[in-house]
């Protein structure tokens, strides 16, 4: 007989502060970009773009380590999002 395995969904923020929390002791930290691009500032489109929604930041010194981060596959590398977890869909 076959047993289905049951999977455990994560909310973005939770599965964030996990990888933080991880990130925290190599003054490193994922950061969520804020507010919205606008149309008019094409260098500021073309620069956003590139960062990406997540990126990750050290602290300590300022610059950009890792843009365009995929949350999910991020947090599964870090070895803190398990087998039988996932990403909740938004």
């Amino acid at each position: 007989m076959h047993v289905e395995e049951a999977t455990r969904e994560l909310t973005r923020d939770a599965l964030i502060k996990r990888c933080n929390r991880r990130l925290k002791p190599q003054g490193l930290m994922l950061k969520t970009r804020r507010g919205r691009l606008d149309p008019m500032m094409a260098r500021h489109d073309m620069l956003m773009g590139r960062l990406g929604r997540y990126y990750v930041l050290d602290y300590n010194r300022n610059p950009i380590v890792r843009p365009s981060v995929d949350v999910e596959a991020f947090a599964r590398e870090l070895g803190v999002l398990h087998e039988l977890e996932h990403l909740e869909a938004a």
